[in-house]
């Protein structure tokens, strides 16, 4: 008996130290659609965090602040068409447990966090993030070690902290989708570029 429950502890012991967390994501409840109201075909799905209190309201158009901001865990890049439809994703990605993102270390910094999704169309001019109270799993104890997000209405605690929620037309999910917003220049940086502008042009009327 004691060979076996030195045997069962050995055995939870290397689970825990060689297991990887799974991120499962999917959007079949809603779907996500672009300001237009046109179905998201491509573009980025980036899975990381925020700090814990994090101004999004005044920080919806500064992408600068919102990178530096973000620890990405897990980005994917090209179609979003899942069964062949717009708008629609499916994601079943490992993550490395023992490694570290963005010089954040995944087991103290990162496991037991809100899971934030950061989706962007392609050129990053629109965007929505959205959390639940879903947290990536620390992938220490027994398995399976999974977290399992989905930003479809229903799910407990979700919030777009940017983007809008079940506003967009049906995809076919029978519900309405999820909105990007917009990225608006902020009234200093479009300043900016104007100015600079008139500068170019004045030299080349020199």
């Amino acid at each position: 008996m004691k060979k076996i429950l030195t045997l069962l502890a050995l055995g939870t012991s290397l689970c825990a130290s060689q297991a990887a967390v799974t991120l499962n994501s999917s959007n079949f409840g809603n779907g996500l659609v672009a300001a237009d109201n046109s179905p998201l075909g491509t573009g980025s799905l980036r899975f990381g965090v925020f700090p814990a209190i994090f101004d999004f309201a005044a920080n919806s158009a500064n992408l600068p602040a919102l990178e530096a901001a973000f620890v990405q865990v897990y980005a994917y890049t090209g179609a979003i068409n899942e069964f062949a439809t717009d708008g629609f994703f499916s994601i079943s990605q490992s993550i490395d447990n023992t490694a570290s993102f963005e010089g954040q270390s995944y087991a103290s910094s990162i496991a037991g966090q809100k899971i934030y999704l950061w989706a962007q169309n392609t050129g990053a001019t629109q965007q929505a993030i959205f959390s639940t109270s879903t947290t990536w799993n620390s992938g220490v104890g027994l398995p399976p070690f999974e977290s399992n997000f989905s930003p479809d209405t229903g799910a407990p605690g979700l919030t777009a902290h940017i983007g809008t929620l079940a506003v967009g037309q049906d995809l076919g999910a029978g519900a309405p989708s999820h909105q990007l917003a917009v990225v608006v220049p902020e009234p200093g940086v479009t300043l900016s570029v104007v100015m600079g502008g008139l500068a170019l042009l004045v030299r080349r009327r020199r």
